[in-house]
């Protein structure tokens, strides 16, 4: 009989056990004997014959297998197949399993709205049934209006059953509100369930037992949302009721196809039987939920991964360094499948430079010869291999890396590691640990993928190096000499290096021709003159002031380049040659030309000393009144510096530079102390004149060879570093040192700018009476920092960046409050820094509450921190905004400046952070009267012990915070909530 008339026979036959083994037999006949067709009508009557008989796993089973051996090919045939497939896993709820078929389906969707829409509506499912919740609500938000009443109905129900979930009720209701639109006599069963689930996070219980009712009596399906009985019957304090249904409907769950509903019948029913203390029972049903645990997901087919490598290797990102190369590839190839370790090892002077990837970040170490000798690792750079594979036997004859013990049995399957090349030469290892070997094909597969995008992506990010190198010499070269470098492309002129920026003072890379050309003074220019000459001379208007430009142009190709150089110092040279002379004599000074012969005749070392006038006033001083001030600084640096002067000279900027013929330290302080007490004296003894003036010192050591231009930059650097009171402060190691650091600490920000998140830690602010905690401040995570933090603050500060420091702390903090609230449920709240050039930005700080708002978190979560009293009309407004849309405003003050802040402005402070060292008795009085204020909460800090904590309880102050409390990371938060 052939295969056609056998199956014909069987289709006739019922779905039983005995044509089960029927059709098994045939189907592998089939399958021998290549009659594709017999063979697939077969599997579906397999398919459907395991459905009838409840066994749905092996019916799963069958369908995956055929998909993961590509049986068929034909678009039909498999897409009937997996939707099938779907339609069980719906049925079963098997999520996991489910994810990795939509993904595959999502394959062979057409244009047909229909399938996109199902598409969307069955990964929505998929997606709340592992409780990735916000996803879901993306999903279903992102399916459009233009679809049928019921199909509108089931989406806004089930986005607020979403919203409930993540606890936001006014888009529940809102989204509940919206259904009814399309359902106004609530035809639709779940209206009940949904306005149930609403009155049972309202805590009404009675309402919420009475909507689940209507719902239950309407339902067709008995086995559906069960558990909600349980837990409003628990509410309500109706255990035997609780007890009695979850016995009458357990055997008909325990039958019930859908894996999630037993589950969650299950959960209920624990909870259920730990009330009223069920010893039996509670263990039978922990051994049922363990039954129930996802497995992870089979790999239908490894073109998934592959694709999203192939697009990640497609993707136009440029990256900066090795780092970022490595780290970005990682969490691409993290997000495709697990890996217990996840290695980038490569060689360095210092030993071995080993990156492990772990929770989205790369952990940098350098392994010395001791620490990695004999080692795995040793191992696979000795050996050298394209590609080496350890097997489970192999394993076990080598060290780790972590322990140097020799690995245990069982502990992982097999260690593969792939050399990376860039640019025909070894870069490093790539190295995995796999603890099961399920999906190795799957996973070598991936990782060889992978080696061959980091081959090129670190061969092209060498080759970029290469050239940015060579375009920051050129750069420097052009900022050295003075000029702007500008290029002139579509009608638009862009501004190639720093200098050029400078120059124009425009912070813009790009600016229309049309907006330069406004600015010249004179004759217009237009492009086409530019093309007929080489070099011309403009006046510009730049925002500070009118300057004279030198321009030097040429064509290549299509674009036009400008070199210009600002000449108006050097024609107003001869014009203030005058003035200067006249000062010069006046003050019996040298000039700075003759100050720059004297250094360069000098055959022995020598110092110079720079004395600056500063503060604000110094710019209101008449002519009369700063020509009195510096011939007081002249005549004090006469006085004590005597028989050391080689010259003294008048600077550009109205400072006086001193040529020693002294190297000594000592006498260079003592020349500070005298100086800078005198000029005190006299700016106290003429206050109406001169007040808020003081005078800075520099110094440096000179060298034969030194550039002069070079000793004028490198004293005038020390001009921004804080001395103590008459101290000289020298460009030395120090400075030096302290620039390469702070390059450092700038590339470091730039990185995690580029990385859209900043490493945090979380400080406990604690109630001492509840003993409960009640927030915690945010802080940069100094493990992560490549030297202190404070350090770091004065970087940002340095290069005026507190404003970018703060957006990136603030959008990493949202991040984490979402996070916290997704999975754990918990809402905390979080003290942030915020600086003054935010909050003069009333733009930048209505942002802030509109970005809180986009992210549906309640704007009491945030307290915004300020370390100062600021007084400004911008800063204020701000503050009483954040206020009035109920933010919480912080202030870190000394215990005089809060008082005079809760008494003066109550209404914009809600926690005031005082210094534990502040407390003692001459300020009890003042604790006592911020006391009064109730609704102002007084936070103690740097609490270093337990005995500090008690004597705070003396001044009646319960909120602490400090080093004897808790200090955690963001991991350590999100696992303690959980």
């Amino acid at each position: 009989m052939d295969f056609e008339t056998r199956f014909n026979e069987l289709s006739s036959k019922p779905k039983d056990e005995e044509l089960l083994q029927d059709l098994i037999t045939l189907q592998e006949e089939s399958l021998t004997e290549n009659d594709a067709d017999v063979y697939l009508k077969t599997s579906h009557l397999l398919f459907d014959t395991y459905v009838n008989l409840g066994d749905y796993d092996l019916a799963a089973s069958l369908f995956f297998s055929i998909l993961k051996e590509n049986r068929f090919e034909a678009y039909k045939t498999v897409l009937e197949i997996i939707d099938k497939l779907v339609g069980l896993l719906l049925k079963t709820e098997d999520f996991v399993q489910l994810e990795s078929l939509l993904k595959l389906r999502e394959r062979y969707l057409t244009s047909n709205s229909l399938q996109q829409l199902m598409q969307k509506f069955y990964m929505a499912v998929c997606q709340e049934g592992q409780k990735q919740y916000l996803e879901a609500i993306q999903t279903l938000e992102s399916i459009t209006d233009n679809i049928s009443n019921n199909n509108l109905v089931s989406k806004y129900l089930k986005l607020s059953m979403l919203y409930i979930k993540i606890k936001q009720f006014d888009p529940a209701k809102a989204a509940f509100e919206r259904a009814k639109v399309f359902d106004k006599t609530m035809k639709n069963e779940m209206f009940y369930l949904v306005a149930s689930d609403m009155a049972f996070y309202d805590k009404n219980y009675e309402e919420a037992m009475k909507q689940f009712q209507a719902f239950f009596i309407k339902t067709k399906v008995k086995s559906r949302y069960l558990d909600r009985f349980i837990y409003i019957s628990i509410e309500l304090g109706k255990l035997g009721e609780a007890w009695h249904f979850y016995k009458q409907y357990l055997p008909k769950i325990m039958s019930s196809a859908s894996k999630n509903y037993r589950m969650q019948y299950y959960q209920a029913g624990l909870v259920l039987a730990n009330k009223v203390n069920d010893i039996d029972e509670v263990a039978n049903l922990h051994e049922r939920i363990l039954g129930l645990d996802s497995n992870s997901s089979d790999i239908i087919d490894s073109f998934d991964g592959i694709k999203t490598l192939l697009s990640f290797a497609s993707s136009k990102i440029k990256f900066k360094t090795r780092r970022e190369v490595i780290l970005e590839t990682y969490r691409v190839l993290a997000s495709l499948s697990n890996f217990e370790r996840l290695l980038y090892l490569f060689p360095s002077m210092d030993g071995l430079v080993l990156y492990t990837f772990k929770k989205g970040l790369l952990i940098e170490k350098t392994l010395t010869l001791q620490q990695y000798h004999n080692t795995i690792l040793e191992e696979i750079i000795n050996q050298d291999l394209i590609f080496h594979l350890f097997t489970k036997e192999e394993v076990l004859k080598q060290v780790d890396y972590l322990t140097n013990a020799l690995f245990i049995e069982n502990q992982y399957t097999s260690i593969l590691a792939y050399k990376i090349s860039s640019l025909q030469l070894t870069d490093g290892y790539m190295i995995t640990f796999i603890e099961k070997d399920r999906q190795f094909d799957y996973i070598n597969r991936l990782l060889q993928t992978t080696k061959s995008i980091l081959d090129e992506k670190l061969s092209i990010q060498k080759l970029i190096d290469h050239h940015e190198t060579l375009h920051r010499l050129s750069e420097r070269l052009l900022s050295m000499k003075g000029f702007g470098l500008f290029r002139i492309e579509d009608g638009l002129l862009f501004l190639q290096n720093t200098l050029s920026k400078q120059l124009l003072e425009i912070e813009k890379d790009f600016i229309p021709f049309e907006e330069f050309q406004s600015k010249i003074e004179g004759p217009m220019i237009y492009i086409d003159d530019l093309l007929r000459k080489d070099h011309l001379e403009i006046n510009y208007h730049k925002p500070s002031e009118k300057c004279l430009l030198s321009i030097d142009i040429w064509q290549v190709e299509q674009c036009i380049y400008l070199l210009m150089e600002d000449i108006t110092h050097e024609i107003k040279n001869t014009e203030t040659l005058s003035l200067l002379a006249h000062l010069t004599e006046t003050y019996a000074l040298n000039t700075l030309h003759a100050l720059r012969k004297n250094i360069e005749a000098m055959k022995e070392a020598s110092s110079l000393m720079k004395f600056w006038i500063q503060g604000m006033n110094r710019v209101i001083l008449t002519r009369q009144e700063r020509h009195k001030m510096i011939e007081h600084l002249r005549n004090l640096i006469h006085t004590s510096a005597r028989s050391h002067i080689i010259c003294l000279a008048l600077d550009e900027e109205e400072g006086l530079l001193l040529h020693c013929t002294s190297t000594d330290k000592r006498v260079h302080q003592r020349i500070t102390k005298e100086v800078v007490e005198g000029m005190n004296v006299y700016f106290h003894q003429n206050a109406h004149i001169y007040a808020g003036l003081s005078v800075k010192v520099g110094g440096i050591i000179l060298q034969k060879n030194m550039a002069f231009d070079e000793i004028l930059n490198n004293i005038d650097k020390t001009k921004m570093i804080e001395p103590d009171e008459f101290d000289l402060v020298y460009y030395d190691k120090t400075i030096i040192t302290q620039e390469s650091k702070n390059q450092m600490l700038l590339d470091q920000f730039q990185d995690f700018i580029s990385y859209r998140t900043m490493p945090l830690v979380f400080s406990e602010i604690v109630n001492l009476l509840t003993k409960k905690i009640e927030g915690y401040e945010t802080h940069i995570d100094p493990y992560f920092i490549h030297g202190t933090t404070n350090e770091y603050h004065k970087m940002i500060h340095s290069y005026h960046l507190e404003k970018e420091h703060f957006q990136l702390n603030f959008q990493t903090v949202i991040n984490h409050l979402v996070k916290l609230e997704n999975e754990t449920q918990h809402t905390v709240k979080m003290m942030i820094d915020i600086p003054l050039i935010v909050l003069e930005d009333f733009k930048t700080v209505e942002e802030l509450t509109k970005r809180l708002k986009r992210y549906k978190l309640d704007v009491e979560l945030v307290t915004f921190k300020l370390n100062h009293l600021y007084q400004s009309k911008e800063a204020i407004e701000s503050i009483r905004y954040l206020k009035e849309k109920g933010c919480k405003i912080a202030y870190q003050l000394s215990i005089y400046d809060a008082i005079k802040l809760v008494i003066e402005s109550p209404s914009l402070v809600d926690y005031v952070l005082i210094d534990f060292n502040e407390y003692n008795e001459s300020t009890s009085k003042l604790f006592d009267l911020m006391n009064q204020y109730r609704k102002i909460q007084v936070i103690t800090i740097n609490i270093n012990s337990s005995e500090q904590l008690s004597s705070m309880m003396a001044f009646k102050l319960y909120q602490a915070m400090g080093p004897v409390l808790m200090t955690i990371t963001f991991d350590e938060l999100l696992a303690k909530l959980k």
